[in-house]
């Protein structure tokens, strides 16, 4: 795991905030295992992570004056990367896949790929991005906080019970 607060990340940050770009694709190298797990893991198509993570990298390139130093570059890569996904997901620029793919899977993963996109998604922000109730609501306004308690529960619940199979 990176310490973020290294005076390495730190002059890289600074570096690419001068328009180093060498820097950045050093930047993108470190970050692009957990940001695309996470694409990955929501999208469940290898097709629509790859488009979405170039859409957070494209856009954090043009945003990375807007890095404070003092917070988490992987969340803020990881904030994008949800925020993109929401977007692209509203506006029918992706879609529910459910297709195999030549990654291997745990059991786990695969019952997380049966799930739909949006029981797939606050798993996975609740789960495993550890956000609160509040913050997925600010998220996804269209949902009351007991709407995802109960999307959740229920999803735990399947895959639990799936597990024990």
């Amino acid at each position: 795991m990176l310490d973020e607060n290294s005076k390495y990340i730190s002059n890289l940050i600074s570096a690419a905030k001068s328009g180093n770009f060498k820097i950045y694709i050093q930047i993108i190298s470190l970050y692009m295992p957990n940001v695309y797990g996470l694409i990955f893991r929501i999208l469940n198509s290898e097709e629509a992570a790859n488009k979405v993570a170039q859409e957070v990298f494209d856009f954090g390139w043009r945003n990375i004056a807007q890095v404070r130093m003092n917070s988490s570059l992987l969340v803020w890569f990881q904030g994008i990367a949800i925020t993109t996904i929401l977007s692209m997901y509203r506006n029918d620029q992706i879609a529910e896949e459910k297709h195999e793919t030549t990654l291997v899977l745990s059991q786990f993963d695969r019952l997380l790929r049966d799930l739909s996109f949006a029981e797939r998604l606050l798993l996975i922000l609740r789960d495993m991005q550890k956000y609160s109730f509040e913050e997925i609501h600010d998220l996804l306004p269209e949902l009351d906080v007991e709407e995802i308690q109960q999307n959740i529960y229920d999803s735990r619940k399947r895959i639990s019970e799936a597990l024990k199979r």
